[in-house]
């Protein structure tokens, strides 16, 4: 019995179509998250974790609080108040659709 090959894929940085990232410094949010991650003093950059900074930043901006979901880095902001009635509820249902509607993106790239 043959034993199946094995391939290796790896993304490749710029000028190669996958453009990828393995520094914060090739995303909007480096100065953010430099020194403000709550969990570590070293974070390393990854899609779903720079996914989540976006949003929280984004919510800062325009909301004026942090969603309680999105709370990465320690920025100062309050909690968004999310009960139905509130003017953050309809804020932040507000910037999500923005995303969801991709009428707003993220700089965030695959890590490398």
């Amino acid at each position: 019995m043959r034993q199946p090959k094995r391939v290796h894929i790896s993304r490749q940085r710029l000028p190669y179509a996958t453009n990828c990232s393995s520094s914060w410094e090739r995303t909007w949010y480096s100065q953010q998250v430099n020194g403000a991650y709550i969990y570590s003093s070293e974070m390393d950059l990854v899609l779903q974790r720079c996914q989540r900074i976006c949003l929280q930043l984004t919510f800062e901006e325009k909301c004026n609080c942090s969603h309680p979901s999105y709370i990465d880095l320690d920025t100062g902001y309050s909690p968004c108040n999310l009960t139905s009635s509130s003017e953050s509820y309809r804020c932040a249902t507000d910037t999500l659709y923005e995303f969801e509607s991709r009428q707003r993106e993220c700089s965030c790239n695959m890590d490398c």
